[in-house]
């Protein structure tokens, strides 16, 4: 069963009923589900199916070993699926020219013959050294399958930077060759709400919400979950304890997202440090990379996987670009695995402390990945806006005070506005410190930006507010409910 997903399964189809030929790319996060996607969406319908297999960066094997480990299990998979006996190939021409002789030659006869699903998986993988793998798949698709009516040629990759530097840079004979591609994305709340119905976890929103700042939007992760599970007993097997299931996933998930993955991990290490974002000279204090080219691909390639995001805070000039860790995963390794275990063996005996101030942060940053359902609550949906955040030292010779505001959501002419964000158990008691803290942030937002646009304060929390005599601080409430609205 596919969760999810509708329109990029309607565009796959799309494809697959075209009268020509068709390239299609699928990429995205490892474990976030491109292979289930494709095999779901295709399900017999896939003519051949092959899987690169992985080869560390640091094996001892030379470049012709690799190259010949990976011919041998193309090999194994076109003589699994139908070719007759023949020998391994001994060069990516030769290998494709058996994929040639499993697919034979195409039905003039059909007006419209049935397509063939080519489905290649982990494609970077089978790119080992002086291979020449992508110049004879390039031969392969531009000279041969192409100029047919019956091919659609999947390809997948984990490495996002891959994909982008091989298909869709301007360079390579692959470039602009593809008739679609798919960005495989994280579920958001009310997706992994249907994945935990269907698995019949006996999870309240609140369970969902909990696990989302562990495990973010990943299927794979959820999958883990049992019927019988609560959050804590699940990630304690999956994370914790003698033999948890997800052992050493931090290492693999860079590691097979990137070719060198040290630089990488060296970001993000800076990164996880700093909830609000670094800029760009900060990142290089805290990681110790040197400035230049290199950097920017390495923070183009986080960003395009999906790892962090860069933003404008509003009022600054793009130059001043700030990067955010965003992946949950990643957060939580950083704060409850790295180095061993810092609190216990049991998830759920953190001291609250520990916990509740985690949880606060990564409430903030669930309700930035859903700024488009805060916007459906707001009644915003159809206005362009831009999401960002602010911050501003305090100034006490103008009469500014020191404030941070994590999310706001910049509506142009329509006016600006100010999320405040409360992760609490039950209905939120507004107090006065609230009070006044919530117009401190609003008189120095408008006394540093000089906008003279409307600015209203939005209340995001867990649950909803007291109706106290405080409660009309706010021009609107937005609750955990409304964040699992559908988009």
């Amino acid at each position: 069963m596919v969760i999810g997903r509708e329109i990029e399964q309607e565009r796959l189809m799309h494809a697959y009923d075209s009268e020509y030929s068709r390239l299609v790319i699928v990429y995205g996060r490892r474990r976030v589900g491109k292979t289930f996607l494709v095999n779901e969406t295709f399900r017999g319908r896939i003519f051949f199916e092959h899987t690169g297999e992985y080869i560390s960066e640091s094996s001892s094997m030379t470049p012709g070993e690799k190259l010949s480990q990976e011919l041998r299990s193309f090999w194994n998979s076109l003589l699994r699926q139908g070719l007759g006996s023949c020998p391994v190939p001994s060069d990516w021409r030769e290998a494709f020219e058996l994929l040639k002789d499993l697919i034979g030659a195409e039905d003039l006869s059909a007006e419209h013959p049935a397509k063939k699903v080519l489905f290649l998986d982990e494609l970077s993988w089978m790119e080992t050294p002086e291979s020449d793998f992508l110049s004879m798949l390039s031969s392969f698709w531009n000279g041969w399958a192409s100029k047919r009516h019956d091919i659609l040629l999947v390809v997948c990759a984990s490495s996002t930077s891959w994909i982008f530097k091989e298909f869709l840079s301007d360079k390579g004979g692959l470039y602009r060759r593809q008739s679609d591609v798919l960005n495989i994305k994280p579920f958001n709340l009310r997706e992994c709400e249907k994945f935990a119905e269907s698995k019949h976890l006996a999870m309240t929103r609140k369970n969902i919400m909990e696990a989302y700042m562990i495990l973010g939007g990943i299927p794979y992760y959820w999958d883990e979950f049992l019927p019988m599970d609560t959050v804590a007993s699940g990630v304690n097997r999956m994370f914790f304890g003698d033999s948890p299931t997800l052992y050493n996933e931090f290492e693999m998930l860079y590691r097979v997202a990137f070719e060198q993955p040290l630089p990488y991990v060296k970001v993000i290490t800076a990164l996880s440090g700093k909830g609000s974002g670094m800029l760009r000279e900060e990142i290089i204090r805290e990681s110790g990379l040197s400035d230049g080219g290199t950097l920017s691909t390495i923070l183009e390639d986080l960003e395009k996987s999906g790892f962090i995001r860069r933003y404008t805070a509003f009022g600054k000039a793009k130059k001043d670009s700030m990067y955010q860790l965003i992946d949950n995963f990643t957060l939580f390794y950083f704060k409850f695995l790295k180095d061993g275990i810092l609190y216990s063996d049991d998830f759920s005996q953190i001291p609250s402390r520990v916990f509740d101030n985690w949880a606060g942060h990564s409430f903030e940053r669930i309700c930035l990945l859903h700024s488009e359902q805060i916007k459906k609550k707001l009644g915003i949906s159809g206005i362009p806006t831009r999401v960002c955040s602010w911050q501003c030292k305090k100034d006490p010779d103008n009469g500014i005070e020191g404030a941070q505001v994590d999310l706001v959501i910049d509506k142009g002419s329509f006016g600006v506005t100010l999320c405040e964000m409360r992760f609490y158990e039950d209905d939120y008691p507004l107090s006065g410190k609230d009070e006044k803290d919530f117009a401190r942030r609003r008189n120095s937002f408008r006394a540093v930006t000089r906008t003279r646009n409307p600015i209203q304060t939005v209340l995001v929390t867990t649950c909803g507010v007291v109706r106290n005599k405080y409660a009309g601080i706010v021009n609107a409430v937005v609750t955990a409910d409304d964040l699992f609205a559908e988009i």
